[in-house]
């Protein structure tokens, strides 16, 4: 009589698919630690994120303030300008570029410290000069603790670069008509905040508080499991 063939399944070792993790902790546990719910340790957390998004709103706001100030400069060239020159504006926008340059020089940097009767170094320090793109003119930008001391760079620097295009156009020799200036249409006004502004202290305050109460619930609540599995 032939031996009847066990034709059952082959039962299969378990295939043990959990990612490596640090030793006694696996992932799948964590996960599920982090999803079960405790109340207690989500106002806990709350609590956290508030304080640390106060702490990030406090710091910010507590960075000394910086002011700004702001002349309007206009670069021009009279006759070629009317004469419909196309090539002018071309080379105007390139100049601009030149004389803000020169705004970081000693050229500029030593009568523009002269009149507003300052440090070279703190005038030097102040500066953020501008030329927006589209149009002929040059901002210099001055940026300082106090308003007024804002202006006063600002103004300046304005004045200093205008005698300095003027005195370069006149040593060429041109008829006024054809020179080049570069004159203050708008005077520096008073110097306006900058830095720490409330809003950006809000954002900052934002993140850090959602971070910080991520972070604490994530820890209670891995630190509730261990102690339930002992």
């Amino acid at each position: 009589m032939a031996t009847q063939r066990n034709t059952s399944p082959r039962q299969l070792e378990p295939v043990d698919e959990t990612i490596d993790a640090p030793r006694g902790v696996t992932y799948p546990w964590a996960w599920n630690a982090i999803l079960v719910l405790s109340l207690a340790n989500l106002l806990a957390a709350v609590a956290i994120g508030l304080v640390a998004g106060a702490a990030g709103y406090v710091n910010v706001m507590r960075a000394p303030a910086v002011f700004q100030s702001s002349a309007v400069m206009l670069i021009d060239q009279p006759l070629p300008i009317t004469t419909g020159d196309a090539g002018v504006v071309v080379k105007l926008n390139q100049l601009r570029g030149k004389y803000v340059a020169l705004v970081l020089t000693s050229e500029i940097l030593v009568p523009a410290a002269r009149k507003a009767e300052l440090p070279i170094g703190q005038v030097r320090g102040a500066q953020r000069p501008l030329f927006p793109a589209q149009t002929l003119t040059v901002l210099p930008l001055a940026r300082a603790s106090n308003p007024q001391v804002a202006q006063t760079i600002a103004q300046a620097t304005a004045e200093a670069l205008e005698e300095y295009v003027a005195d370069e156009q006149a040593a060429t020799g041109l008829n006024p008509v054809q020179r080049i200036s570069l004159r203050v249409v708008q005077s520096a006004g008073l110097g306006v905040k900058v830095s720490p502004l409330p809003s950006r202290a809000r954002q900052i305050g934002l993140v850090a508080g959602a971070a910080g109460m991520l972070v604490a619930y994530v820890g209670l609540q891995l630190g509730s499991a261990a102690r339930r599995n002992r």
